[in-house]
């Protein structure tokens, strides 16, 4: 057993050094071994590395012990950092607008100019419509608009001309030269995709912006004429009331606002509430109620100065089918009584069935402007339905005879320029033995007239052909 036991190899702890000095051991010979196989490993590892080893500093206190004159050590390095400092390039710190105000600077003269420059480049790139004969002329302002309209009973009840908006921080215009007018008694569409620019064209107009470009004219006087205001009412796209007031003090406020005394504020909310129906309602808080109702109490604020337009943003957003069949009816009844309705909505179908004029525009340009009637007549191009029980005798007739023929929502339509045309095709669905349903003129939807468009100047712009 002892000798398979010392055939094994077995690892022998080092004594510690108290042990080895019980033993007899001389310890400091032992230490000064250990320190010299010490070294030869470590000399051994720095000939085989070829790292350098890093030399450590010493701090001041062991520098100031040795002697050193500490202060000169540090002045000596600050100046080397003033050096490597002076070196690089630094940029100057710009001063705060305040610390330019208390020097006696004109903080607005800079931004001043900036605008005018960006509205003398707008201004310089003049906006072609598609199907639309420009408003734009050379000259713009009052003096212009008294040359167009020398009397004041016969003036639209809105004009806009070269209205141009920039935003700060935007080289762009966000909107560019915007003309159009809407007349007495008119239903004006104003539509145009998300971020075409529709309500910034129409804050411009109430007065919420303070600075644009062009000519805005309501009723013959400049929106920025306080006296404006009474011809016009407002209808904001979302309904924001105050807590804890009811409908009849709220309209009272208002009514106040616009500047009229007591008696008269009262006596225009009585008529308002009457005349759009909600009389009932007048001492609930406008908060409690539902969104038809509330859109009807930014009716009766817009009706208060009884005004000649109403200008309405997205009037129908939030109601159900019942409440926008109740307040287009209103509207139709306000049209009735020689109003001007300028409506923004993103529902064509609904102001097809009213609207007479409309304005189109796409991302911040006009697209056209004009009555619907003649838009159509230009987009149809003297197109006609025909309903006939076999289409393919028809169209083989319409390639004989080289005339232009489409399918349009499930509607054949034929082009027929003439009488003479109209009277050959009537006569060859005689002699084939066909059987003619319907013949009557193809009248496009206002969302037809809208993508229409709106493809064409999309197609410019891709071409990069300037509207």
């Amino acid at each position: 057993m002892d000798e398979i036991k010392n055939e094994k190899k077995t690892k022998v702890k080092s004594k510690s050094m108290f042990m080895r000095w019980l033993s007899g051991e001389d310890i400091h010979k032992v230490k000064s071994k250990d320190d010299s196989k010490k070294k030869e490993t470590v000399s051994k590892k720095e000939a085989t590395s070829e790292k350098k080893p890093k030399v450590k500093t010493k701090s001041k206190f062991m520098r100031w012990l040795n002697g050193e004159d500490t202060h000169e050590a540090a002045a000596k390095d600050a100046s080397k950092t003033k050096e490597a400092t002076n070196k690089k390039e630094t940029k100057p710190k710009t001063k705060s607008a305040f610390i330019r105000w208390l020097n006696g600077e004109d903080l607005h003269a800079g931004k001043n100019e900036d605008y005018k420059k960006l509205v003398a480049e707008a201004n310089a790139k003049p906006v072609k419509q598609l199907y639309f004969k420009t408003l734009q002329n050379p000259y713009f302002g009052v003096e212009y608009f008294k040359q167009l309209y020398p009397n004041k009973e016969k003036c639209p009840t809105l004009y806009v001309n070269g209205l141009t908006k920039f935003y700060s921080g935007n080289k762009a215009p966000s909107i560019n030269n915007i003309s159009f007018v809407v007349e007495p008694g008119q239903f004006h569409a104003f539509i145009g995709g998300n971020g075409a620019g529709k309500t910034t064209v129409i804050k411009s107009i109430v007065g919420a912006y303070s600075s644009w470009n062009g000519t805005i004219m309501i009723n013959g006087i400049p929106n920025t004429n306080p006296a404006s205001k009474n011809f016009l009412g407002y209808f904001p796209e979302k309904a924001l009331f105050p807590e804890a007031t009811s409908t009849f003090n709220y309209l009272l406020s208002m009514a106040k606002l616009d500047g009229m005394n007591y008696h008269d504020a009262v006596a225009a909310v009585e008529r308002v509430l009457k005349q759009v129906g909600i009389k009932e309602l007048e001492k609930r808080c406008p908060n409690s109620f539902s969104s038809g109702q509330k859109k009807k109490v930014l009716l009766a604020q817009a009706l208060l100065t009884n005004p000649s337009i109403l200008i309405m943003d997205e009037p129908t957003a939030m109601l159900d089918p019942a409440a926008r069949q109740d307040l287009f009816k209103h509207i139709a009844e306000l049209r009735k009584l020689g109003k001007s309705i300028l409506i923004s909505s993103h529902v064509l179908t609904e102001l097809e069935k009213y609207a007479d004029s409309v304005t189109i525009i796409e991302k911040g340009n006009l697209i056209y402007t004009g009555n619907i009637h003649d838009i159509n007549e230009k987009i149809t191009k003297n197109l006609y339905v025909v309903d006939v029980d076999k289409y393919d005798v028809v169209k083989k007739y319409c390639n004989q005879k080289k005339l232009y023929d489409t399918t349009i929502k499930d509607k054949y339509c034929v082009q027929l320029s003439t009488e003479a045309q109209k009277q050959a095709l009537f006569n060859f669905i005689e002699d084939s033995h066909l059987i003619l349903e319907k013949f009557y003129p193809y009248v496009p939807s206002l969302e037809d007239v809208y993508d229409k468009l709106t493809t064409i100047a999309k197609k410019k712009i891709a071409k990069g052909v300037k509207k």
